[in-house]
């Protein structure tokens, strides 16, 4: 049975192969005349491109996220001078420009899940607390009718769970 590929090892494989087919679409050679949808749908590509680098970066290294957007600006600059070596292709500051629009991006992005993150941990500690809460309620109610105490620390739980509810 072959063995289970980690979430994070997958975003470093697609992080991988986007920056390949990035690379390979970048210096494929372009006609003289482009086809565009849009104005500026060229910059709007780059931001989508780094962005979604970005993102595939922070999910594949969440630790090392300085590094990698340095690396990604490294990489938009080094595409730039290679699309400048390249016939019917040229250099442009303003697609670097969008490069690292694109990585503040995926930046903004990591910021906004590490908040989701913290906020997901908060409600799973105040479920826990009511859920131990329930419980000692259940145990004291059980406790003034006479069943006796269970574990012995009945009032001693309670008064800690009252303490850690006004952190």
């Amino acid at each position: 049975m072959p063995a289970r590929v980690s979430r994070r090892r997958r975003w470093q494989v697609a992080f991988a192969a986007c920056s390949i087919g990035l690379l390979v679409l970048a210096l494929a050679p372009m006609e003289l005349k482009e086809e565009r949808t849009f104005a500026h749908s060229d910059k709007v590509a780059h931001v989508v491109a780094f962005a979604c680098l970005g993102f595939a970066a922070r999910r594949g290294w969440p630790s090392r996220l300085p590094a990698i957007m340095a690396g990604l600006l490294a990489y938009g600059a080094a595409i730039e001078i290679l699309q400048s070596l390249m016939p019917l292709r040229s250099a442009s500051l303003a697609d670097l420009a969008a490069d690292v629009v694109g990585i503040l991006a995926a930046l903004r992005g990591a910021d906004l899940d590490v908040a989701a993150r913290v906020l997901r941990e908060r409600r799973r500690r105040d479920r826990r607390r009511q859920h131990a809460v329930r419980d000692l309620a259940a145990e004291l109610l059980h406790h003034r009718r006479g069943a006796g105490d269970v574990d012995g620390d009945v009032p001693g739980r309670a008064v800690r769970l009252v303490g850690e509810r006004r952190d």
